[in-house]
């Protein structure tokens, strides 16, 4: 019977260490995942405060965020844009002989801005990218 008592003893001692080293694995994990996540948004906010595109040249820069053949499709997103509070362009280069309708936000003048309109794109899952070649 002592032998018995020893073993549900043993057992229940084992069960309660695993038990134990459960909610500290998971405490760790939680743990990562927050620092990882504040590691994510320092460095991103970093990365666009130390963009080089904004010289002491006063130039203007935008974020192209369509270009469609079609002007119908290039107003619905130039729409979508406005009502996220956004200066939009649409602009009708010629390439390539084809008629193109480039969607662009801006002018854009700093960074901080740059910083506040891309974490507005990417909260709407809007992909873009920087021109540069504008002043």
């Amino acid at each position: 019977m002592a032998d018995k008592e020893k073993n549900i003893t043993r057992k229940i001692f084992v069960f309660i260490i695993i038990i134990i080293l459960g909610f500290y694995i998971y405490g760790e994990y939680i743990n990562d995942y927050k620092r990882d996540k504040n590691l994510i948004k320092y460095y991103y906010n970093k990365t666009i405060e130390k963009l080089s595109i904004f010289d002491k040249e006063n130039k203007f820069f935008y974020l192209q965020v369509g270009a469609f053949e079609d002007e119908n499709e290039a107003n619905k997103l130039r729409a979508n844009l406005i009502l996220l509070g956004l200066e939009v362009e649409i602009e009708k280069p010629l390439i390539s002989g084809l008629g193109m309708n480039k969607v662009l936000i801006g002018p854009i003048e700093s960074t901080k801005n740059l910083s506040l309109i891309s974490k507005k794109l990417k909260k709407n899952n809007i992909k873009y990218i920087i021109i540069s070649d504008y002043e």
